[in-house]
């Protein structure tokens, strides 16, 4: 491919993503969704579902867990339940938000892309003990200043808590229940179902916290971007790039 045109098929790519998704304004956040069950599965690559972002690193004690394990596996068996939300919900799971629609004749291990019993992906347990607003935690750190962070979100339940640090102050947050505030996406109709890919932006961040509240559900989650952001100059030879490509293309 010519290098002048690849400016052009990333706008056009990402014009193409945009003209699916929704975003809304909460909290000082940009959130977007892209995509909701199986569609939101087509967003990521699912070989580096717990590859974490260049730079970035779980903090030191940090309540994060890496799943399915022996203990905590995918309950999927022919003589188990069909929810697959018994012990660990996987982002990766397929299914629809509507219950009887999902589990009428359908096997679990049908709904999902081949494979997404075994997709590592990350979670942040809710607690079983303690007073209430207990809450478990895992804070990413990035190390650099990011302005953008995507992810998929399996069973998004409506007290999953996102926070965005910059330093030791929150500058943003985002909460299950906000999908809520999405008119065109009946995300969190049946807590625990489905997997949401969503991005968020408009804010400068070094760090992000995962929670998981007491009597709440666990926090599921894989496949999360925060590209450093380009340094001016660079986003300044791309558009130069794109206009000459256009330019040309207007000539031929």
């Amino acid at each position: 491919m010519n290098s002048l045109s690849i400016p052009v098929v990333l706008a056009a790519l990402s014009c193409a993503t945009l003209a699916e998704a929704s975003t809304i304004a909460i909290r000082g956040v940009d959130v977007t969704v892209s995509g909701i069950g199986t569609a939101a599965l087509g967003e990521v690559d699912m070989t580096r579902s717990t590859d974490l972002p260049s730079g970035a690193a779980w903090q030191a004690g940090t309540a994060i867990t890496e799943l399915p394990t022996a203990e905590f596996g995918i309950d999927n068996g022919p003589d188990r339940d069909l929810d697959p939300c018994r012990f660990a919900c996987s982002p990766f799971y397929g299914g629809v938000y509507e219950v009887e629609a999902t589990y009428s004749g359908k096997d679990v291990a049908d709904l999902g892309p081949l494979g997404w019993e075994t997709t590592p992906f990350w979670t942040v347990f809710a607690p079983t003990d303690g007073s209430e607003g207990a809450r478990n935690e895992a804070v990413l750190t990035f190390g650099s200043t990011r302005s953008v962070l995507s992810m998929l979100w399996g069973s998004p339940d409506q007290d999953n808590h996102v926070e965005f640090l910059l330093g030791d102050t929150v500058v943003g947050d985002f909460w299950g229940a906000d999908f809520l505030s999405f008119n065109d996406f009946e995300i969190v109709k049946q807590p625990g179902q489905g997997a949401v890919h969503v991005s968020f932006s408009g804010i400068d961040f070094d760090a992000v916290r995962f929670s998981a509240y007491m009597g709440g559900g666990s926090f599921e989650f894989s496949n999360v971007v925060a590209p450093v952001p380009l340094p001016a100059g660079a986003l300044l030879l791309l558009t130069g790039l794109g206009a000459l490509a256009a330019a040309r293309r207007a000539r031929d």
